[in-house]
């Protein structure tokens, strides 16, 4: 075998160059003799049952049997079929069983007896037809003509007061008047086509009322028609008829939602969101009822309805008789073809698609409901479960490889991703009937663990991306249906403690998550929940804790890739917990999430969270960062990150330290330092916690700034300023330039008239089409035209760039690559040049779409050095103020109400200049209308920052009193010192990025010397109380020592997938102590981390296990090879969205079929990996070991030679009599005077 592994990140050790030596493994698989096809053996399938043991078996099972049955199944609807026998079995059970049965029927009676007093034809009139405008704002941002977007910090994003009984009316919960002021008459179908009314008054006809005064245009009816009509009444109703006729049996419930459902149906395929729904200030939304996304969930409960009724439709003679006079013969006939198969065809087309998970429980839901074996009618059950399982609903692939391996998926955003948990447990509990179980694979466990990993100070997670609030996001993927349904398959404690704790119940007749008695009996024998440090290395963020009970604190530091969707630019941030609030917080959504521009808004939003901005721009990518160190000791939790990444190309330095250092069991603060190295200028960004009172510290901000905001006096709030050229590139505002057409109509008709703004720049359907503008002057010299446009179809478009006088030919030529790509041209510029037209000469295709144009000074550029659209987000920031820190400086804010305060403290020496700002946090309720943000602002040429501050939450006066920097003779630029004088003694910290130096601090009443990568040393009126070490090293404060061992480091001798294990190449001085530690691995590609769970020492060599988070996180099937350029074609694209990172797996490892040989990969694209060091023919070495057809590839985080490093802590306490307790997980030493 090959050398695998060349020179690991930074802190790991470089290891010597060595044969893969990896452990050779046999695949079973295991013989169904059932209809269902189970992936591995699972708890209850296997003697070796137990999640242990699911881990060493699933990966040898071959996923390819998701697809095989091995007996027929035959569809063809004769009955019920989702809710079949066996379901109404239980239902029939728990109503004899059960007391409380009797009041969940008689709820389910009364929730829809108004629908029963309707008569047939008051019910027909009742649902609106699919032309009758709907809408799901009022008027985005702006939503009262009277209060403005008062109205959305008072009651929220759909914040208006509907009801039936007040039919077509909305009144605003703030002022109170109710819009609009005459009776609508139903219905008005003229859509888009028809005008608004215009008053005098608040009048809506259907279509909305004009405001003439302004322009704004407020949908008051048809918001009232979709929320209320459709969404409560038709969609609620259904669902509630669909219960009382399930646990009642009584015809009527079935006769009232089967002439919905023949109403709807009839119309189904009429229904276009498009044209028909007004949506967050605009329409061309793809969807039926709701948009693409909302309408998976109308869908799946529209189709659970038909099949709940299906016995009775044919049987309702007065239902059929009605509905012939409506035309509809064949109820079941035109629900199904003209609704249940255009819905399977949305789906299918992806038309109708929603967050991951969603549409393939509609299809499941709808493959089930129809049981359709006959092809001539529409798709077929088999054809919906192919789909769905190895087609574009992926199942089998997101199940390895679109889920981290702690269980949440692939988008950045903790509450969305847990929504994938949420709806593949839906899918698992429907696959069964399709002929499919995949229970047995880890990562469906692991999706009902994250809730639990993933909870902060026992009642927060983290605000990452778009999840959250500014008050703080509560737990995320904590349900009965999650926990519950994981319980009654994997037998887990901790699930049923998180059920009990939750107070979680069974007693509902229509669902069937778990059984409260074993779940009770085993919560009992199991104490409660005490998350402690931990880091989740998968999906990239650390949670320190400390205390207990109500006395928690907590720090969570987000390093994780954000580019799955619903992520911020935000690398590094972190979010602190205490006193049971969330005291340095996040925003969720951008500002403002209900203003149109909100997608303009999401591309610069670093500066609202904990980081640092270069050269004021946000940061340039969502790529995730690295975990250096994570250690926890009695009363110190720190966590060391970096992302250079995120200023790819402007900063070599971009890494955090932060520490939570205990004050007493009670109270603890936060020691951050944040060191920036590259660009002329840095911007620590700090923003308040939504407290009420504020306060600064450390000088007199002066008047506020007379107009603009920090972008510039001359840009104003919310307004994007001007596109700033970099040292190399021109960007050109092509949406922006003269002659491009714009309007309220599609881009597709404005875009036959010329140029018209598409994405982020323009699109034209018009040959002959010409913008122009003007540029910041261009010199005579040679340039570079970079150039963005969509590649669909092989294809070439003459393009004619002007600049000044000069004439450039540009010809695009596209593929079939379905994305946009970057150009390059060198153009010659003989005159100097301040103006520039483009025009469409020709075209292959019937447009031009150009997202993106550069002029480069960098001649080897393939694309710009900063994306062109990126603006500081500065517009955001107004009332600024300034001041010139002459020391130490910082703020406090107050919430009397809790009595609590957060104060801030920054040393002298952190900051040239504090600018103090006000920003609107979102529209929500209960957040204030502006928080406070504080910049620490440094400039200069080839700039290095190290930012420090301490943040105390405190009840009554703040422990913290003093916040200095050390002084020492020679120290590195990035080692910091800090003096912290507080309450009964001092803290002397220390932190290094080079842990081998030695660094002896002035100014202190003994000497102190470090070597270490961390240090803390109190002192108070006795002497040394504490002393902490991370990483090992020596501290010397007068005639007191401590010194410790290195960290273990070394390489990764074997790698044994089946169990999920590592062999390292020493043998750990301990066990015990090393259990929960966290472990780096990786090499010159890539870096992780991974937490230990188990290790056992042989000789001169460790075999660490990572219990059931699996290092192997990806499978793929090989399709081509090509040993030339070393790549090898997948089955299903490797990269993309709902991939883990995008399906960047550059350094990690690539195992063929039987675990027996690894190459290191180099690079992804699309379906394509590319390979290093191969030894002999990728065919040779990727081979079908069982023979299946399949070439399998397995997806590693971890290979061979490898290097690691575990981070180690020791901590040394003063106890009686002068003595000190020495403990953690690395050899120490420590002497006294005595």
């Amino acid at each position: 075998m090959p050398a695998c592994a060349p020179r690991l990140n930074s802190q790991c050790l470089t290891p010597a160059v060595q044969s893969c030596a990896c452990e050779g493994l046999q695949r079973r698989v295991r013989k169904q003799s059932m209809p269902v096809v189970a992936i591995g053996p699972g708890p209850g399938r296997d003697p070796e049952s137990g999640m242990q043991r699911s881990v060493r078996h699933v990966l040898k099972y071959l996923p390819s049997t998701l697809l095989l049955l091995l007996c027929a199944v035959a569809w063809a609807k004769q009955g019920r079929t989702y809710y079949d026998d066996a379901w109404m079995a239980r239902i029939q059970q728990k109503i004899e069983q059960h007391e409380w049965a009797a009041g969940q029927v008689e709820a389910a009676r009364a929730q829809c007896a108004w629908l029963v007093a309707m008569s047939d034809q008051d019910l027909w009139d009742f649902i609106p037809p699919p032309e009758q405008m709907r809408a799901i704002n009022v008027h985005i941002a702006h939503d009262c003509p009277r209060c403005g977007d008062e109205i959305n910090r008072k009651a929220g994003h759909y914040p208006w007061i509907i009801s039936r009984d007040l039919p077509f009316k909305v009144k605003c919960p703030v002022c109170e008047t109710v819009f609009p002021e005459n009776d609508f008459k139903p219905w008005n179908t003229e859509g888009l086509q028809g005008k608004p009314a215009e008053g005098p008054g608040y009048v809506d006809e259907g279509l909305g009322w004009l405001d003439v005064r302004d322009g704004r245009r407020y949908y008051f009816v048809p918001y009232y028609v979709y929320w209320q009509r459709w969404a409560r009444d038709i969609l609620g109703g259904l669902r509630d008829l669909r219960a009382a006729y399930l646990l009642t049996g009584e015809p009527i419930y079935a006769h009232k939602a089967g002439l919905m459902l023949a109403k709807i149906g009839s119309e189904y395929d009429r229904f276009d969101y498009r044209v028909q729904c007004y949506h967050e200030g605009q329409f061309n939304i793809n969807g039926r009822i709701s948009d693409r996304i909302w309408s998976t969930g109308d869908n799946t409960e529209l189709a659970q309805t038909y099949d709940a009724v299906y016995p009775a439709l044919a049987q309702d003679e007065q239902l059929s008789e009605f509905l012939a006079l409506k035309g509809i013969n064949d109820a079941r006939r035109v629900i199904e073809d003209n609704m249940l198969f255009t819905m399977v065809r949305d789906v299918m087309s992806g038309y109708v698609a929603g967050n991951m998970g969603m549409h393939q429980v509609t299809l499941a839901t709808l493959a089930i409901v129809i049981d359709n074996d006959d092809a001539s009618r529409g798709p077929t059950t088999a054809d919906m479960r192919e789909w769905l399982m190895s087609g574009p609903g992926r199942i089998e692939d997101l199940l390895w490889n679109g889920f981290h391996r702690e269980g949440l998926g692939a988008e950045a955003s903790p509450g969305y991703s847990s929504l994938w948990c949420t709806k593949f447990y839906e899918m698992a509990q429907l696959l069964p009937r399709l002929g499919v179980d995949v229970w047995s694979i880890p990562r469906l466990k692991k999706m009902a663990d994250i809730g639990i990993d993933l909870t902060i100070a026992g009642r927060f997670s983290p605000s990452i991306g778009d999840s959250g609030r500014l008050r703080g996001a509560g737990p995320i993927a904590l349900s009965p249906q999650l926990q519950g349904l994981a319980f009654t398959q994997y037998g887990d404690p901790r699930h049923a403690r998180a059920l009990v704790d939750m107070g979680a119940s069974s007693r509902s007749l229509l669902t069937d998550y778990f059984d409260e008695q074993p779940v009770a009996e085993v919560a009992a024998a199991t104490p409660p929940t005490e998350l402690k440090t931990r880091a989740l290395g998968g999906f990239g963020v650390a949670i320190l804790e400390t205390g207990a009970g109500d006395h928690r604190r907590a720090l969570s530091l987000y390093y994780g890739d954000a580019s799955g969707g619903h992520g911020h630019y935000d690398r590094l941030n972190v979010e602190m917990f205490a006193y049971g609030h969330v005291v340095m917080s996040e925003d969720g959504y951008p500002t403002p999430f209900t203003r149109p521009n909100f997608h303009e808004w999401r591309r610069a939003d670093t500066h609202k969270h904990y980081c640092v901005m270069t050269d004021e721009l946000p940061q340039l990518n969502l790529y995730r960062g690295d975990l250096h160190s994570l250690v926890s000791l009695p009363e110190l939790q720190m966590v060391d990150a970096s992302a250079e990444v995120a200023y790819d190309g402007i900063a070599s330095l971009y890494r955090r330290t932060s520490s939570l250092i205990d004050i007493s069991p009670e109270r603890s603060y936060l020691l951050d330092i944040f060191r920036v190295r590259g660009g002329s200028r840095h911007d620590w960004c700090f923003h308040g916690p939504g407290f009420p009172r504020f306060e600064f510290t450390g000088g007199d901000p002066g008047p506020a700034q007379g107009k603009g905001t920090l972008a510039g006096e001359d840009v104003e709030y919310g307004q994007k300023p001007p596109a700033r050229p970099s040292r190399t590139d021109i960007p050109v505002d092509l949406a922006g330039a003269e002659g491009v057409v714009t309007g309220e109509e599609h881009y597709r008709v404005l875009g036959e008239r010329g140029f018209t703004p598409h994405v982020a720049g323009v699109v034209t359907y018009k040959v002959g089409s010409e913008l122009q503008c003007r540029l910041p002057r261009l010199e005579a010299r040679r340039y570079k035209l970079l150039l963005q446009y969509w590649d669909h179809k092989p294809s070439s478009s003459e393009l004619e760039l002007t600049l000044g006088q000069t004439v450039i030919p540009v010809v695009l030529t596209t593929e079939d690559t379905q994305d946009y790509r970057w150009m390059g041209q060198i153009i010659d510029l003989p005159q100097a040049a301040e103006t520039l037209k483009l025009t469409v000469k020709s075209t292959d295709l019937n447009y031009v779409m150009i997202n993106r144009m550069v002029i480069s000074r960098d001649l080897q550029a393939e694309q710009p050095a900063v994306p062109v659209e990126v603006s500081s987000g500065f517009q955001g920031l107004f009332n600024v103020r300034r001041v010139q820190p002459q020391g130490s400086w910082g703020a406090t804010w107050s919430n009397p109400a809790a009595n609590l305060d957060v104060t801030l403290s920054v040393p002298a020496g952190c900051a040239q200049e504090v600018i103090i700002a006000d920003g609107e946090p979102e529209a929500q309720v209960g957040n204030p209308r502006t928080i406070e943000y504080l910049l620490g602002r440094n400039s200069g040429e080839h700039l290095l920052s190290n930012y420090v501050a301490v943040v105390e939450p405190h009840r009554g006066p703040a422990a913290v009193s003093d916040v200095t920097l050390l002084q020492a003779e020679a120290a590195a630029p990035e080692t910091v010192g800090v003096r912290v004088e507080r309450e009964g003694a001092v803290d002397l910290v220390h932190s290094a990025l080079d842990a081998t130096q030695q660094t002896s601090w002035l100014g202190l009443p003994e000497p102190l010397s470090v070597r270490a990568e961390y240090a803390v040393l109190t002192v108070d009126a006795q002497g040394v109380q504490r002393a902490m070490l991370v990483g090992g090293g020596r501290i010397e404060y007068g005639e007191f020592s401590l010194e410790a061992a290195e960290p273990p480091r070394g390489r990764v001798l074997r790698v044994d997938p089946g169990a999920n294990t590592i062999t390292i190449d020493a043998a750990l001085p301990a066990i015990d102590p090393f259990i929960d530690r966290v472990i780096i691995i990786g090499n010159q590609l890539r870096q992780t981390s991974y937490t230990i769970n188990s290790a056992q020492i042989d000789g001169d060599t460790t075999t660490l296990g990572f219990g059931d988070v699996l290092f192997v996180i990806g499978m793929h099937v090989a399709t081509e090879f090509d040993d030339g350029a070393s790549t090898i074609r997948t089955e299903q694209p490797v990269s993309g969205y709902g991939k883990i990172e995008g399906g960047r797996h550059g350094g990690r490892w690539l195992y063929n079929e039987d675990y027996s040989r690894c190459c290191l990969i180099e690079s992804v694209a699309g379906q394509t990996l590319r390979l290093s060091a191969v030894d002999g023919t990728l065919e040779s070495i990727y081979t079908d070991a069982d023979g299946d057809g399949r070439r399998q590839l397995w997806i590693s985080d971890i290979g061979p030679n490898d290097g690691y490093r575990i981070p180690t802590a020791c901590y040394v306490t003063r106890i009686q009599g002068g003595r000190y307790r020495v403990e953690g997980t690395s050899p120490a030493e420590t002497a006294t005077a005595d």
